[in-house]
């Protein structure tokens, strides 16, 4: 039980968290969906992972919006002689809070920290650092100037493992191992009863 209350490994986080997908995925109620999304949220918020609204917002809109685009089911109303439909409506939310959920999974389980064997663990341990990196320092970019910044972003990161300097990231607050595990075991058991 001790062990259970003691910071989770990275590599516990991502088992954890891979357990996690397949009941997600495979949810079929809505609601259920829904419960597990907002599930990950807070568990990417209790880490300390900063939790930007508008772009998830967006997210849900567009993916939402796409999927009217093709009619399935009821009509409920016209818009301007487009059909916006139940089935639409309802597969649209669904996907896009599946693909919030997973976002905020990984997150919460997929850390620069974890490190599988192989070579395939080693580069894939490199390209999440780097990944840390480039997303803490997204704020250099800009659509004005897009190739000069990316160029300025990518030499910034560059001087930061060259000096081995890191800069002041938000610090990252660490989960005992005991809400990763009872967060999959909700899961499944939404899927399963």
């Amino acid at each position: 039980m001790k062990r259970l209350l003691k910071k989770a490994s990275p590599t516990a986080l991502f088992i954890l968290g891979a357990l996690c997908v397949p009941a997600f995925l495979f949810q079929q109620e809505l609601k259920y969906q829904l419960c597990d999304g907002l599930l990950f949220l807070a568990l990417a918020w209790y880490s300390g992972t900063r939790i930007r609204l508008l772009p998830a917002l967006l997210l849900l809109l567009s993916v939402t919006g796409a999927a009217l685009l093709v009619p399935y089911g009821k009509v409920l109303y016209n818009l301007f002689g487009f059909p916006i439909t139940a089935g639409a409506l309802e597969m649209g939310f669904s996907r896009s809070v599946v693909l919030l959920g997973l976002f905020y999974l990984s997150k919460v389980t997929v850390t620069s920290e974890l490190v599988l064997p192989g070579k395939f663990g080693h580069g894939l341990a490199l390209t999440f650092a780097y990944l840390e990196k480039f997303t803490h320092h997204i704020k250099l970019l800009s659509v004005r100037d897009l190739a000069g910044n990316l160029d300025i972003l990518l030499q910034t990161i560059s001087e930061e493992q060259t000096t081995q300097q890191t800069a002041t990231r938000e610090e990252k607050r660490t989960l005992p191992g005991i809400i990763p595990l009872m967060a999959c075991l909700f899961c499944w058991s939404l899927l399963l009863f």
